[in-house]
C-alpha cells in the first residue's frame, strides 16, 4: 500500500472573494502542507475582449511547481479556471475541489 507521502496532489479547500477590492484568497492543501495564498483578480480589456488573471506571488511560485509536474499545464489551467469561475459567479463550487492527484 502506497501512502499519501508518494503521491503528489494539490486540493482547493476554500476561496474567499470580496467582490469590491477583487483581493482573492485561496486555502490549499498541497502535498502534505496547509497553504493559504493571496492576490487580486485583474482584469484587462472590455466587452467581448475581457482576459482575467491572479496577480500573486504566492500563486506564481505554486504555477512554478506545477509546470515541472507532467501534465502540470492541465492542472494549472484547472486551477485558474476553478478559481476565476468562483470570482465570477459562474457557478458555486463544492468545496474541497481536487486539482491534482497522482499516485506514485
Amino acid at each position: 500500500m502506497q501512502s499519501i507521502q508518494n503521491n503528489q496532489y494539490l486540493i482547493l479547500n476554500n476561496i474567499i472573494y470580496d467582490e469590491t477590492t477583487r483581493e482573492v484568497t485561496m486555502f490549499f492543501d498541497y502535498n502534505g502542507k496547509k497553504i493559504v495564498i493571496s492576490g487580486e483578480i485583474t482584469i484587462s480589456g472590455s466587452g467581448n475582449d475581457v482576459i482575467r488573471g491572479i496577480a500573486s506571488e504566492g500563486l506564481s511560485n505554486l504555477a512554478m511547481d506545477l509546470i515541472s509536474i507532467k501534465n502540470g499545464r492541465s492542472y494549472l489551467n484547472k486551477l485558474f479556471e476553478t478559481v476565476i469561475n468562483y470570482c465570477d459567479s459562474k457557478f458555486i463550487n463544492k468545496f474541497p475541489v481536487v486539482i491534482m492527484q497522482i499516485d506514485n
